[in-house]
């Protein structure tokens, strides 16, 4: 009979090696060798349900007491609530059952993010190695499709004259957002730890970002710079100071203003006759599928959308997770979930000032929330928001479920 005090080490071990698997499996779901067969595709759905089970199982036979924070319970309550009219609509949704699957996954995802996986992981040191799984894994994986993908001349994706790096990957923007993931991942790990080496993959993977010639995670790098910077700024300065504050912010928003409407000017001027093309070519053509779906919306039930389980009229995705929450919940839903992401945003950001004098904590909830609303911006060009088969998503929530229940424990401790 194996002692009590090695059960935890093994099932620690076994989590570890199942996370690293996944996040594995799940970004090489996306590559050619992989995509079209699906091989891995229902694979990565079937590592987190083993994950789910060993988590609930090991806090049922260590007899742990499941605490839930109070700022938890609120985010709990309005989280039921979007999946209250996720479930209406299911009832007049042509897919009902995909429909459903999806709110399930959504359930789970939930559940791993605010409820076990922090009272399961609830030392710092086992947060930390949670997140530096993440990061190797990452690494390991991106670096291993690049050497996999160089003997094969469909490593460079070519659009008349458009020349984009994509690797093993069958898009260069998955490229992409697996190195922009590698960034915040990099970042939030250094955050934890206090290291600085763990920042040395960051110009590696802004390298990969630059060639894959991607511009949502360019962007979403960029606002995730900003983001840190104004956090930090606030940081620095005084209460009674506030006001400085909201100065140099809105010289900074002045200042992106008067650079975003010189760029538009100057590239208007040659097709001043048609202004929306440039806004499509240089959203690749998303503005103009919003429009589409938008003008779509026929007999739609505004209130309660169409229901879960299709995310447009047809087979195009429209990258946009809030544009997909309105069409498939209607009103009702997208409200649902623009209060939940408030109510998330406002006990990061309280706990962000109530931990100033904490240079450990603070700097690691730094992070979180500058993750947070970079990922809140940049769900409005690529559907990545909530979903459990995105590591993105995953590591955005478990890492805000970390930080929502952290005061919870450490008022225990």
């Amino acid at each position: 009979m194996v002692p009590k005090s090695l059960n935890k080490p093994r099932k620690l071990l076994l989590f570890k090696i199942l996370l690293a698997l996944f996040i594995v499996v799940n970004i090489f779901s996306f590559t050619r060798p992989f995509s079209e067969g699906k091989q891995l595709y229902f694979g990565k759905f079937l590592l987190v349900g083993l994950i789910f089970i060993l988590i609930t199982l090991g806090l049922l036979t260590g007899k742990k007491f499941v605490r839930i924070s109070k700022a938890t319970r609120n985010i709990s309550l309005f989280f039921a609530i979007w999946l209250l009219f996720m479930i209406i609509g299911l009832f007049g949704g042509f897919y009902p059952i995909s429909g459903g699957l999806v709110a399930f996954s959504y359930i789970i995802l939930f559940l791993l993010a605010f409820i076990l996986l922090p009272n399961y992981l609830n030392g710092e040191n086992q947060k930390l190695e949670y997140k530096k799984i993440f990061f190797w894994s990452i690494l390991v994986s991106i670096i291993a499709s690049i050497l996999w993908g160089f003997a094969d001349s469909n490593s460079l994706y070519i659009v008349g004259e458009r020349v984009r790096y994509q690797a093993l990957f069958h898009n260069p923007n998955f490229l992409g957002l697996f190195s922009f993931l590698g960034v915040i991942v990099s970042v939030g790990v250094f955050a934890l730890s206090g290291k600085k080496r763990y920042l040395f993959s960051v110009p590696f993977y802004l390298t990969l970002i630059y060639f894959s010639d991607s511009r949502a995670p360019f962007f979403g790098t960029i606002i995730f710079a900003i983001a840190l910077f104004c956090l930090w700024l606030y940081s620095k300065i005084k209460i009674r100071e506030e006001r400085m504050l909201l100065r140099v912010l809105v010289f900074l928003l002045l200042l992106f203003v008067f650079i975003g409407g010189s760029f538009i000017t100057y590239n208007c001027w040659e097709y001043f006759h048609e202004p929306s093309y440039l806004m499509n070519k240089f959203l690749s053509l998303r503005p103009f599928y919003w429009t589409r779906a938008l003008d779509g919306l026929k007999n739609y039930d505004w209130l309660f959308g169409q229901g879960l389980g299709k995310e447009g009229f047809g087979a195009v995705s429209y990258d946009n997770f809030y544009l997909n929450t309105l069409i498939q919940t209607g009103l009702l839903g997208l409200f649902a979930l623009l209060t939940f992401l408030l109510l998330v945003f406002h006990h990061l950001f309280k706990s962000f000032k109530n931990l100033l004098n904490n240079d450990y904590l603070h700097r690691a909830i730094t992070a979180s929330l500058a993750i947070f609303i970079t990922i809140g911006v940049y769900s409005f060009f690529e559907s990545v928001l909530f979903s459990l088969g995105s590591i993105v998503s995953i590591y955005l929530w478990t890492d805000i479920g970390f930080c929502i229940n952290k005061k919870n424990h450490e008022n225990r401790n």
